[in-house]
């Protein structure tokens, strides 16, 4: 039984605990509980939702934030998340539309403008992406993940200067979030991947190394809008290995992720069982 009865309510805010400490698994199964004793209860779907995208379940994401939306059309937040998942699993235009939506009604909200950035980014609209993320930085404060598009982008549009202004702001970030939490992996995994940017891959594999040695290997993490989880912090390990020329390491990553997720596409690459080309 769960603290404060066998109730809708009760079964939903252990799920929002769950889901705050990162045990997304346990979140799933407190939301469909609430959802089974009530099933008009919307927030259970959106929060399962939030949950299932968490886990890569993206349809099943989707398919719940727009049933949500049907019943709460004016709910920002859950258009957001709808850009989101589909931005996550590939559907571009459909997320740019959702975007562009909550853009007409908010035009200064941040994370829309983020999103539309990130859909530039993933299409290789590099001077595009980065127009949108310095517009995204300047509709409030910065944060980490505007400042890591925007970097990232700039570099690969050859804007040296605005790239490193920008991944110099996220690292400031980064750097107090491992001063407040250093016994924490997300500060660690978010060093990990500005150092990866910058293709300086020895220390980026000892960040990613100090965010192993802190994670759990059922938590899901989540910092700054990124998410990531023991799987993730391997394959990014691996990834490292590769490019510094250690295949044996690179393996062994590779194999123990295996041991975790048969099927773990990274998994199979670092450890020879699939094409073998490192991630860029």
């Amino acid at each position: 039984m769960v603290f404060g009865g066998e109730t809708a309510e009760s079964y939903y805010d252990e799920g929002v605990t769950a889901a705050l400490k990162g045990d997304v698994e346990q979140a799933v199964h407190f939301f469909q509980r609430t959802i089974e004793m009530d099933p008009r209860f919307l927030a259970a779907y959106h929060q399962l939702g939030r949950c299932y995208a968490r886990l890569g379940r993206l349809d099943e994401a989707i398919d719940l934030f727009v049933r949500v939306i049907k019943e709460k059309p004016n709910q920002l937040p859950l258009r957001i998340d709808l850009g989101n998942a589909l931005l996550e699993s590939g559907k571009l235009r459909e997320a740019e539309q959702i975007f562009n939506e909550v853009l007409t009604v908010k035009p200064d909200h941040q994370r829309a403008q983020l999103g539309l950035a990130q859909s530039a980014y993933h299409q290789e609209r590099w001077e595009e992406a980065m127009r949108m993320a310095r517009a995204a930085s300047m509709m409030g404060q910065p944060h980490f993940s505007t400042l890591y598009l925007l970097g990232r982008s700039a570099l690969l549009a050859g804007h040296h200067v605005i790239a490193e202004e920008a991944l110099k702001s996220a690292s400031h970030q980064v750097d107090q979030m491992i001063e407040t939490s250093p016994d924490h992996p997300e500060g660690y995994f978010l060093r990990g991947e500005i150092l990866f940017m910058h293709k300086k891959f020895a220390e980026a594999r000892d960040a990613f190394d100090a965010a192993m040695n802190r994670a759990k290997p059922k938590i899901q993490y989540v910092a700054y809008g990124e998410h990531f989880g023991l799987l993730e912090i391997l394959a990014r390990l691996g990834t490292c290995y590769q490019h510094m020329g250690a295949q044996e390491q690179a393996k062994t990553m590779g194999e123990r992720i295996l041991t975790l997720d048969p099927a773990n596409k990274a998994g199979l690459r670092l450890a020879g069982k699939a094409a073998d080309t490192p991630e860029s």
